[in-house]
């Protein structure tokens, strides 16, 4: 079931635009789907880029290998979040929050 759930994900995100694609992913993380301690639907390889998550509370949220390239992550709380391996190149992260967050291997240079 998660992999049914994760393929729909990944293929619906890369018709959505920015505010859209930021109502999944908190629909997701409300739900508990999309969280480090209980990972049902895994976000590797999701297209988040243009996402517009701007104040956005994604603390402890597995966005591992997620694509955020230019994604607007503006005073975002993403506390604990594990973002290993996303790729975050031209991100907006100003006054975001990243407190024990996991960035290793994360993509931090890129399109600007």
């Amino acid at each position: 079931m998660s992999t049914l759930a994760r393929a729909r994900t990944l293929t619906v995100l890369t018709r959505l635009d920015g505010e859209r694609k930021r109502s999944v992913l908190q629909f997701l993380y409300e739900s508990g789907l999309v969280t480090k301690d209980h990972l049902i639907v895994a976000l590797n390889g999701a297209e988040l880029s243009y996402a517009k998550l701007s104040g956005a509370t994604l603390s402890g949220a597995n966005l591992n290998g997620a694509d955020l390239r230019r994604a607007f992550l503006a005073e975002a709380e993403l506390n604990g979040a594990n973002l290993s391996y996303a790729k975050l190149g031209g991100a907006f992260l100003n006054s975001s929050s990243l407190v024990w967050a996991d960035l290793r291997r994360a993509e931090l240079a890129g399109p600007t």
